[in-house]
C-alpha cells in the first residue's frame, strides 16, 4: 500500500512489545498483535477461535500472507544449507480486525496450537498467491490443510485490472472500494528487510494491513455475515 493512504494510521507502543496496535486506514481498523512469543500465538488463536470461528454459521474463514527473508543472490534454493534458505520471515494471520504479526523467523519454538491450526481441515486459509506462502512456512514444519488462492478463485473483470491474474490489491480496490497502491515506499518494503527485529511501524502496518485485505476479500466474496461487528464498514448485515 502506498504510504499516502495510510497517513491517517493511529499507531500505540513499540515494535518490541506484545501489546496491540490499533489503527485505522481508509476506513479499515485495525488491532495487530505483534509477537515472536508463543504464548502471544496461543492466546490470539484462543480468542478468534472463541470471538468469531468456533461459532461461524458458514465458512469459518482466515485471511493469511507472509513476507520472506532476503533471497541469496545468484544462488539457487537447493544449493543452499538449510540456515540460509529462504523463508518465511513473517506470519500474519486475520479474522475480522484482529490480526497476528508472528515474527516467526525469530521465533524460539513454534507453538503446537499453530500447528494444529493451520492443520484443521474446517478452516479456509485464504491468500493471494498462497502456494508460495505454503512453501515458505514449509520450512517450520507447517502445513496448511484448506488453503484458497484468492487470486486463482476470485473474479476480477480484466477491464478493472488491466491483467489475467490480479494483485491483493487489485482484489480489494475492487471489492471494498479502496484505493491502494504498491508503487514506490511499499513496493521497497515488499522486496526485502523482513529479517531484521524489531519490526519498524511501517512494517507493522503493511503486514496487517496485507491479512486483513486477504481476509475481507474472501468475506465479501461469500458474503460471509457471521463476522459483523458494531461500526465495521464491512458488515453484511
Amino acid at each position: 500500500m502506498h504510504p499516502a493512504t495510510l497517513e491517517s494510521s493511529q499507531m500505540a507502543r513499540q515494535p518490541h512489545k506484545d501489546a496491540p496496535y490499533y489503527f485505522d486506514t481508509q476506513g479499515i481498523d485495525i488491532k495487530a498483535t505483534v509477537t515472536v512469543r508463543a504464548s502471544t500465538v496461543e492466546e490470539w488463536i484462543s480468542r478468534v477461535w472463541t470471538t468469531y470461528l468456533r461459532d461461524a454459521d458458514d465458512k469459518k474463514l482466515v485471511g493469511l500472507d507472509t513476507e520472506f527473508t532476503d533471497s541469496v543472490f545468484g544462488k539457487k534454493q537447493k544449493d543452499l544449507p538449510n540456515e540460509q534458505k529462504q523463508r518465511a520471515a513473517v506470519l500474519q494471520l486475520c479474522v475480522a480486525n484482529e490480526c497476528l504479526v508472528y515474527h516467526i523467523v525469530h521465533a524460539r519454538h513454534i507453538p503446537a496450537m499453530l500447528r494444529r491450526f493451520l492443520a484443521d481441515g474446517d478452516i479456509v486459509f485464504c491468500g493471494a498467491g498462497i502456494k508460495q506462502d505454503q512453501e515458505m512456512l514449509a520450512y517450520y514444519g507447517l502445513e496448511i490443510a484448506s488453503a484458497m488462492d484468492l487470486q486463482r478463485d476470485v473474479d476480477v473483470p480484466v477491464s478493472v485490472c488491466g491483467k489475467v491474474t490480479p494483485s491483493l490489491i487489485d482484489l480489494a480496490n475492487y471489492f471494498l472500494g479502496t484505493r491502494f497502491s504498491k508503487d514506490g515506499e511499499c513496493a521497497r518494503l515488499r522486496r526485502s528487510g523482513w529479517g531484521a527485529f524489531p519490526l519498524s511501524l511501517e512494517r507493522i502496518r503493511y503486514a496487517a494491513v496485507d491479512a486483513r485485505l486477504s481476509f475481507e476479500v474472501v468475506r465479501q466474496h461469500f458474503r460471509s455475515r457471521c463476522y459483523d461487528r458494531p461500526g465495521d464498514r464491512f458488515n453484511l448485515a
